[in-house]
């Protein structure tokens, strides 16, 4: 079994703005093959479909309706712009990542080749990001100068 591990750094913020330093932190294979079930992902799974997310994504307009309508953040949906995200087509179109542990469903891919995004859907949901991260910024500058907190 194949896993490129990702490495996801994670930097210290400090209270006057962006990101200092190195990376303090990074998963590797062993930490994901430690938290996933047997060392199964979903990214390794036959059902996983990353194009068809993509596709889903960009037909619902998904990530701008987290923020607008239900007033998310986008850190919080681990939803990636790009192909880290697919359905489940084993269980009616769940949302997953690559590196998600594996359900009781896993099978192995056995090299099945998957549906990947058109070029028009990719950058849709990208736009999506882009338009989602304007709406969230505003909606906490609108939420800063209601509390008095603008700088």
């Amino acid at each position: 079994m194949s896993l490129r591990a990702k490495r996801l750094p994670l930097f210290q913020r400090g209270a006057d703005g962006p990101a200092k330093g190195t990376p303090i932190a990074t998963v590797t294979e062993a930490d994901v093959r430690r938290f996933a079930a047997n060392g199964r992902i979903c990214g390794e799974c036959r059902f996983f479909e990353p194009g068809h997310a993509q596709a889903e994504l960009a037909r619902q307009s998904f990530v701008p309706q987290l923020v607008r309508d239900y007033e998310w953040k986008i850190e919080h949906a681990f939803i990636s712009p790009v192909n880290e995200s697919g359905l489940c087509s084993q269980h009616d179109g769940l949302l997953t990542g690559v590196l998600h542990a594996a359900c009781d469903a896993f099978r192995e891919n056995n090299g099945k080749i998957k549906r990947e995004a058109k070029p028009a859907e990719t950058r849709r949901v990208r736009e999506d990001f882009a338009r989602a991260k304007r709406m969230q910024a505003e909606r906490l500058a609108a939420w800063r100068a209601k509390h008095g907190l603008d700088r």
